[in-house]
């Protein structure tokens, strides 16, 4: 699963995928722990063109109503590329609105029996030229009761690399640069599965990072220092 998030280097988004609008990249603050619910980046294809939106991170499907006492339902953060095109929850999102999560890096717990382990040192996993990846997405367009329409996302996963294994089962599929386009595609009526595989060995490496990222609250550049010998434990330095 993907849980949490970097993005902290917004403003190379527009070159990096040739945005008509570098001003709207330019003006995204840096996040140092992004959590699932609050507003993410995102890259779709409209006319031929890629746009930035922000959505808020956890897919609601449009069939699905809030339940009572609540505004808003939670949504799927993650969809698992194995069920993707199958799963009532995200199948026409698949089929019709697939999209780009920028991000720099993202954090994972290991787990035992898909358990996290408590106490277990989080792990930073980044580029290894410490650049820019996408993650595959999807995305719908969820209309509250009130008739406000809000765009909502999923990143997807799938298994894991050598590097994230000894880790966890699962990892978000991080797209190569020459499978942007074809992932975003919504004309030719492609299936893009294959993409959603690991990232290749040697492409991504980790640093274990301080407990401090754990607490959403916590937005800051502390979330990406190493974590102090003492608490490098559970995890891919024992």
């Amino acid at each position: 699963m993907c849980g949490r998030y970097t993005l902290t280097h917004a403003h190379h988004l527009a070159k990096h995928l040739s945005l008509a609008e570098p001003k709207r990249c330019a003006d995204l603050p840096p996040r140092y722990n992004i959590a699932p619910t609050q507003p993410v980046a995102a890259v779709f294809d409209e006319n031929q063109s890629p746009q930035l939106l922000m959505m808020r991170w956890g897919l609601i499907p449009e069939w699905m109503k809030p339940q009572e006492g609540n505004t808003l339902p939670q949504g799927w953060f993650n969809a698992r590329a194995e069920t993707l095109h199958e799963k009532p929850a995200f199948r026409a999102a698949y089929r019709y609105r697939r999209c780009l999560i920028p991000a720099d890096g993202f954090y994972e717990w290991p787990r035992q029996g898909g358990t996290k382990i408590k106490g277990a040192t989080p792990h930073l996993f980044r580029p290894t030229d410490d650049g820019l990846m996408m993650f595959a997405g999807v995305f719908t367009w969820w209309s509250s009761p009130d008739g406000s329409e809000l765009p909502t996302c999923a990143i997807v996963t799938t298994t894991p690399n050598t590097l994230m294994a000894s880790l966890h089962d699962r990892m978000p599929v991080v797209l190569q640069p020459e499978d942007y386009t074809r992932w975003t595609d919504m004309r030719s009526g492609n299936d893009p599965r294959d993409l959603l595989r690991p990232a290749a060995d040697g492409t991504l490496y980790a640093t274990a990072v301080s407990s401090r990222v754990g607490n959403v609250r916590h937005d800051d550049p502390a979330c990406l220092a190493p974590a102090p010998p003492r608490e490098q434990q559970g995890g891919l330095f024992d």
